[in-house]
């Protein structure tokens, strides 16, 4: 995915997208999980294969060994 980072502190990240608009937020370092909000605006988006993928993503991402 090619994205541009459009805003960054210690605890948020937002990527952007020629479609789709990305933010993770760091709700870790006060005790609660990563979270994630996509939006996507592509013609063709389908908020249900997003979810799945991101979710895919972020289990391989902090799965434990």
């Amino acid at each position: 995915m090619d994205a541009v980072l459009d805003f960054r502190n210690p605890y948020f990240i937002g990527l952007r997208t020629d479609e789709a608009l990305i933010r993770f937020f760091g709700r870790n370092h006060w005790g609660a999980p990563v979270g994630i909000s996509v939006h996507d605006f592509a013609p063709d988006a389908d908020a249900q294969a997003d979810e799945l993928a991101w979710q895919g993503w972020l289990d391989g991402v902090f799965s434990q060994p």
